[in-house]
């Protein structure tokens, strides 16, 4: 049986047009790190750095410690999802432990997720400081937007190519120290980063699917990237405080 090469060819042409018109529809749609959603969670008014010089943070943060927040924001409508429940552990150990041995800060208190309004904002913190003995607050705010673009997978002059989308993950980590009393921010750094994969649309086989998806695995992986780039950041303004 002969093949016709030149309709193969034709018909090769004419998918990677159709997909190169649904590239120019999808990338109208735009891309790029979600807004900072800090604001949203302690008020706009509030949601800044006050610059932060020696003497405006209390030397005895070292001693006393400090609370902890870790958010998982997909509360706007461009938001990809949160991150898995155990993804999320492994990103708060890893910040948590950044805290307490580059900054000598130790984390006394995790605030309880049921102070977080389901439109985001922290109810109560001020009477949780209170009755924990905590004065300042370590906020840390992960979020994410994805786009995707359909593309061809496998060699251009094969004929085993099978169409697929190309998915990015534009990723925001937003790190502040709050004064709980004030609701003022003392010190905050964000960090960004985008990730890539490529996946099939329709999947190949009938595998049990992992504990993870590669989805959860391309946001974790870029919350990760953004959230260390934020951390390094945090940590130049807190040695300008001279609070090493």
């Amino acid at each position: 049986m002969k093949i016709d090469r030149q309709k193969v060819h034709a018909t090769h042409l004419l998918k990677l047009l159709i997909l190169n018109l649904m590239v120019m529809l999808l990338s109208s749609c735009g891309g790029g790190a979600p807004t900072p959603r800090l604001p949203a969670y302690l008020g706009p008014a509030i949601a800044h750095d006050t610059g932060a010089s020696e003497g405006q943070i209390p030397a005895r943060i070292k001693t006393q410690g400090v609370g902890f927040l870790l958010i998982s924001d997909s509360t706007t409508p461009q938001s990809a999802p949160p991150l898995t429940a155990s993804l999320l552990n492994v990103l708060e150990n890893r910040i948590r432990q950044h805290i307490e041995s580059d900054l000598s800060i130790q984390v006394m208190e995790a605030i309880p997720t049921d102070l977080l309004s389901s439109q985001g904002g922290i109810v109560d913190l001020q009477e949780w400081g209170k009755t924990k003995q905590v004065a300042q607050v370590f906020v840390v705010i992960l979020s994410s937007r994805e786009q995707e673009n359909p593309t061809v997978l496998g060699e251009e002059r094969m004929m085993t190519q099978m169409p697929g989308i190309e998915v990015d993950n534009f990723s925001l980590a937003e790190i502040a120290l709050v004064d709980i009393s004030t609701g003022q921010v003392k010190i905050q750094a964000q960090g960004e980063s985008v990730e890539s994969m490529e996946q099939l649309l329709v999947p190949f086989g009938d595998r049990e699917n992992p504990q993870h998806s590669p989805r959860d695995l391309l946001r974790a992986n870029a919350a990760q990237k953004a959230l260390d780039q934020a951390f390094g950041r945090f940590k130049e303004k807190w040695n300008q405080a001279l609070l090493i």
